[in-house]
């Protein structure tokens, strides 16, 4: 709890010298590759950001459960996921911009099986990072199509990433 504190302080601070603010949604469909056997639960991330610099921002994502999915008798869905990022834009000035991500991430992973298997939450938490290409839309000022790849956690012999999906509207 202290720690939200002088994060809110930041945030709101950057937000009243920011060039942009934005907030985007995309589908988030996922890999979770658990010891190489794989699944694909899916997500909708919810995304804030404001310029802190230059083609510099700061971004907070939060996502939720859309799909759940099965992995031999056990079913996998995911609970919630928080992360927080540092995103850079490329510096060209066109309708197509590039986009690096790098920050932390936390995931809850819900696992139910039947009796006498495992079932219960777990929880990766780790560096994450992500690339992305927005494609600004000339009819509606603000708003962009994004389409990206986005790595929440690879390590442990657990791999959970995929490709990402939405829109970004700054004002």
């Amino acid at each position: 709890m202290k720690s939200i504190l002088p994060l809110s302080l930041l945030f709101s601070s950057c937000m009243l010298s920011a060039n942009e603010t934005y907030i985007g949604v995309d589908y988030f469909a996922s890999r979770l590759d658990i010891a190489n056997e794989e699944t694909n639960p899916a997500m909708v991330n919810l995304r804030l950001g404001t310029e802190l610099f230059r083609k510099v921002f700061l971004e907070g994502q939060y996502m939720v459960s859309s799909k759940d999915d099965d992995l031999y008798r056990l079913n996998m869905d995911y609970g919630e996921s928080y992360g927080a990022y540092v995103r850079f834009e490329s510096l060209t000035e066109g309708d197509l911009i590039t986009e690096i991500s790098l920050g932390y991430s936390s995931t809850d992973i819900k696992t139910i099986g039947p009796e006498g298997t495992y079932s219960g939450n777990d929880t990766v938490s780790g560096f994450a990072w992500g690339i992305a290409l927005n494609q600004k839309i000339r009819w509606v000022d603000g708003l962009k199509l994004r389409a990206g790849y986005q790595s929440l956690y690879d390590k442990d012999d657990i791999k959970l990433d995929g490709f990402t999906f939405g829109f970004t509207y700054a004002f």
